[in-house]
């Protein structure tokens, strides 16, 4: 009986070893599962935030060809307007001179 006993005891002992086994892989398994799905949430977030980067280079490329071309039309306005400013100074000057003979014939017929 005795040996019998201690068969029993040590066949428990080794059903509660692979019992708490179990329990310890089936917590692994959940634990690697959970670091799998961190690690899937993270991947998405890295992706997200790439795209958003990409998405603001983009603007920002295309928001500085825009201003580019406005720095250039707005060069060209200046240019015109000093263009118009030297046309109308030019066209002062003629009429000055224009003046200043009709002047000078009016005074050497007198």
């Amino acid at each position: 009986e005795r040996e019998a006993a201690v068969r029993v005891a040590e066949a428990e002992a080794r059903a509660a070893e692979a019992e708490a086994a179990a329990q310890t892989t089936q917590r692994q398994q959940e634990e690697s599962e959970a670091a799998r799905a961190a690690a899937a949430a993270e991947a998405a977030t890295a992706r997200a935030v790439v795209a958003r980067a990409e998405a603001a280079a983009e603007a920002a490329q295309q928001l500085t060809g825009e201003l580019r071309g406005v720095a250039e039309r707005g060069a060209a306005a200046v240019r015109a307007e000093r263009m118009a400013a030297r046309a109308g100074a030019a066209a002062e000057a003629k009429r000055w001179l224009g003046d200043y003979r009709r002047r000078e014939v009016e005074a050497a017929a007198a």
